[in-house]
């Protein structure tokens, strides 16, 4: 199984190169997500992994209906019944809330610390499984982005390089939830502020350069702050 660490830079170079070639259908998995936030805010507080991961998988494993489990989508939750599909077994789930955390605990991401962007894409692959891996960009994933043409497993262990995959990928979910909620960005690539040192520097500077300047000169600055 690749590491997270071998293909973070991947991932986010195919972020930042990522375009939308399905653009309505992305924002509106986008608003159909954010409305059910509090949902997905409930069990985000119970295992740490952020409410737009969760309702971005939502989106792939039920289109989002509450009663298929996070697991793969099989709605057996409120029917005293255990799933059949991999993961054989899980269950019986009272709701949607409890079958999610399951779901969550199973494949550990409750253990992973931080969220970045990369670190999103890639646990979006790894919860859908590698097979795609090495053949083509996963459509779990990329679906709905320049990145993915076609192919697609349409059962298990058989892939047809020709069918394409109708559902949106999941990146191509986050790219407009980032635009539809400041939250998401904020958590994925942080709020860019000026340390108080570097302000005053800034300031410090900018003073001794117009006190040089003849008065009836035009002054235009601009200041490119990268964080770090």
């Amino acid at each position: 199984m690749p590491s997270f660490s071998d293909l973070k830079r991947g991932y986010r170079n195919l972020w930042d190169n990522a375009k939308l070639t399905r653009v309505d259908d992305a924002k509106n998995a986008a608003n159909r997500i954010l409305s059910h936030k509090a949902r997905y805010k409930a069990v985000e507080n119970q295992t740490g992994v952020p409410w737009f991961w969760i309702g971005c998988v939502h989106m792939r494993e039920s289109s989002l209906d509450f009663s298929g489990v996070l697991h793969n989508g099989e709605p057996i939750i409120g029917t005293n019944r255990k799933t059949v599909l991999v993961p054989s077994g899980r269950g019986p789930f009272s709701s949607w809330e409890d079958a999610a955390i399951d779901a969550i605990e199973l494949q550990r991401l409750n253990n992973v610390d931080e969220w970045p962007i990369e670190r999103c894409l890639f646990q979006f692959e790894a919860y859908n499984g590698w097979g795609y891996f090495g053949r083509v960009a996963s459509p779990y994933v990329w679906a709905g982005t320049n990145h993915y043409t076609k192919g697609k497993y349409t059962r298990d262990h058989h892939f047809d390089p020709n069918h394409v995959d109708r559902q949106i990928g999941c990146a191509a979910i986050m790219k407009a939830l980032v635009e539809a909620d400041k939250e998401v960005y904020n958590y994925l690539f942080g709020n860019i502020e000026i340390p108080k040192e570097t302000e005053d520097d800034l300031v410090s500077e900018f003073k001794k350069v117009i006190a040089g300047l003849p008065a009836d000169v035009d002054i235009c600055v601009c200041v490119n702050l990268k964080k770090k």
